[in-house]
């Protein structure tokens, strides 16, 4: 899947949507197992596992830009953070996610 997109002598490889949703299935089935450890149990199919996959599929697999790879973390903690001001449309979007997460963490 490669680090950095954005070199030019780089060789580009893709990978097919089925072996997208292979590699994703399995960092789900991974972190939920993870969560587990710790006593955070993450039910595995419903909305939230939907989302999070069209997020990473947008971001991440099919994203050219190193750059915008690149900044997952840092976006992925800063929904997190209690103290951090945001946006309306921000907002909306958290919103929505806190409610997925919401509705699958027990």
């Amino acid at each position: 899947m490669g680090d950095d997109f954005d070199a030019p002598n780089e060789t580009k490889i893709s990978i097919t949507k089925k072996d997208q949703e292979l590699h994703f299935d399995w960092c789900w089935k991974k972190m939920i197992s993870d969560f587990k450890k710790e006593n955070v149990i993450i039910t595995e199919i419903g909305g939230h596992k939907d989302y999070l996959m069209s997020f990473y599929v947008d971001t991440f697999y099919n994203q050219s830009e190193s750059r915008v790879k690149n900044s997952i973390p840092k976006f992925l903690n800063e929904i997190f953070d209690l103290f951090k001001p945001f946006s309306k449309s921000d907002l909306d979007m958290i919103t929505e996610l806190y409610k997925l997460l919401e509705k699958n963490v027990k």
